[in-house]
């Protein structure tokens, strides 16, 4: 983005087709296109926005009214979070990350702008047309992922033995996720927690920014998931190099946090769900859901952050914290009734941590995870989860975690209840391959 566009401009140019006799922004469409601008002309419609900037990647930044982001557009009320649940025996990061949202009254863009957002107003990316265009469409912006979405340990109807093109590993073919016609490996870890009332976990995570082609995305997450009614229901989050989704061309890591009710057929990333519809309900101004972050230096500082999920036991809500280097910080929520007739309206059966890329829809080709760099790296070197948990009504239980790699390019070095700080961790990643 090399240019500011203010927030009345950029509603007058998106509302300027109906009410000023402008041409529409999105040419050549056909009636996709009409779907977008009908989308965004509702979810900015009763929108006052007088503050915007820029981050540090130029992704434009509105600072909306508390009440009127989508989520709570139709006027729901707004909760406030349950005291953090600390977890004994931790350490702040060796290397701690700077304030990765770095916003502050004292902070300008590079236009001018104040970078912050004042107290009663919370920090909303801005969803444009040619964003929306570059994702591949409206239907395909709500999803996960190119063809929709799945859960790495939880599908096996979809899993498919891909003929690889490459060197197998004792000459056998490893199972490869295919969604909708796009590839999906993984190296994570995951332990069944349907047995403990588990209403929390957490996760440290250092943050790199992978080149993801000839795929889509790579990303680093922890999945808090549960069987409902109609599929697998999640909460999910963590960061991405996802240059389609955000229409950019460079390499950027950027926090991300999604949910599906129902196997991945419905869902939204971060705040952009259609207006009074379910989603995530932000409270804090200091943390930008899909901002930029700072990224690790191979053999040098390792950026990164804590991501702590819990249940508030008052009403079943699904807060997130985020902790950079300084104190934990309540973001916001997911409503309990997102997961109306579901487990993870009341406790979560499975959590997830690792990694994940994904190709492009009819191509066989991956490309890097984590830092790019595969377990064996290590320290400095290779990306890790740290300090990994889940919260029961008994406290923090430090995890026990099962493995799972879906492909020999893509590594894990798993490390269960350690004697460290670290608790249980575990370096993954990988620089690519063909299927």
């Amino acid at each position: 983005m090399s240019d500011f566009q203010p927030f009345q401009e950029f509603r007058e140019k998106l509302f300027g087709s109906s009410k000023m006799g402008m041409a529409p922004p999105v040419v050549g469409v056909g009636a996709a296109g009409d779907d977008v601008l009908n989308y965004l002309r509702q979810r900015y419609a009763n929108i006052e926005v007088t503050q915007s900037f820029v981050d540090d990647a130029g992704q434009h930044v509105d600072c909306v009214p508390i009440g009127q982001q989508p989520s709570l557009q139709g006027g729901a009320p707004i909760a406030s979070p349950p005291a953090f649940e600390e977890m004994a025996g931790t350490s702040p990061p060796r290397m701690p990350a700077r304030p990765v949202a770095g916003l502050a009254e004292s902070r300008k863009d590079r236009f001018g702008n104040q970078a912050y957002c004042p107290p009663g107003f919370v920090p909303v990316v801005r969803v444009t047309p040619e964003r929306i265009q570059k994702t591949g469409g409206l239907a395909a912006f709500f999803q996960k992922a190119p063809g929709g979405g799945r859960h790495p340990s939880f599908g096996a109807a979809r899993r498919k033995v891909i003929t690889r093109t490459t060197s197998l590993v004792g000459g056998v073919a490893m199972p490869v996720q295919n969604v909708g016609g796009a590839l999906h490996a993984y190296a994570h870890a995951a332990q069944d927690v349907s047995q403990e009332q588990c209403i929390g976990a957490r996760t440290w995570m250092n943050v790199w920014t992978p080149d993801p082609t000839p795929g889509v995305f790579a990303l680093s997450q922890l999945w808090i998931s549960g069987q409902g009614p109609s599929g697998v229901q999640t909460i999910e989050g963590g960061w991405h190099v996802y240059p389609a989704f955000h229409d950019e061309t460079s390499l950027i890591a950027r926090l991300f946090i999604f949910w599906t009710p129902d196997g991945y057929q419905s869902g939204n990333y971060n705040l952009a769900n259609q207006p009074g519809q379910p989603g995530f309900i932000q409270t804090d101004n200091t943390w930008v859901i899909g901002g930029a972050l700072n990224a690790s230096v191979t053999g040098g500082d390792q950026q990164g952050f804590l991501m702590q999920w819990q249940r508030d036991p008052a009403n079943g809500n699904w807060w997130l914290y985020l902790q950079g280097s300084d104190q934990p910080v309540a973001v916001g929520y997911y409503p309990a009734s997102n997961y109306s007739g579901g487990p993870v309206a009341t406790a979560a059966e499975h959590v997830d941590f690792g990694g994940e890329v994904c190709s492009q829809q009819g191509s066989t080709q991956t490309g890097q995870m984590g830092s790019g760099q595969p377990a064996s790296g290590g320290w400095q070197q290779s990306a890790f989860h740290k300090e990994i948990a889940y919260l029961t009504s008994g406290g923090w239980q430090t995890a026990t975690l099962a493995p799972m790699q879906d492909a020999p390019e893509y590594t894990i070095d798993l490390h269960n209840n350690g004697s460290s700080a670290w608790g249980t961790f575990f370096f993954f990643g990988g620089a690519g391959g063909i299927f």
